[in-house]
């Protein structure tokens, strides 16, 4: 049986996968990435770490949405030539 997407029935309490990203985790992080522009030669590393998706690469910059962003520094170990380092949050 083959059901068409006008079948599915929309849930309005059932979230969307993404809509983690859209979030605001803010208050998670101990610590805060910084992009320091000059050692950024491969933004899409520091992109593709980040297992929240709270990087963007625009123009071949990468862009942190911090409301995204639950500190858990992955893109830090992987960002090649120190591009991004930590700062701690003050709480």
């Amino acid at each position: 049986m083959i059901v068409t997407q006008e079948e599915i029935k929309y849930d309005s309490k059932a979230a969307p996968v993404s809509a983690i990203a859209f979030q605001n985790r803010a208050d998670w992080r101990l610590f805060t990435p910084r992009i320091d522009a000059k050692k950024a030669l491969d933004p899409y590393t520091g992109a593709a770490a980040c297992p929240d998706g709270a990087i963007d690469v625009k123009d071949g910059k990468m862009k942190i949405n911090y409301d995204a962003c639950t500190g858990c520094l992955l893109c830090l170990r992987e960002t090649p030539f120190g591009a991004i380092s930590d700062e701690k949050v003050e709480k």
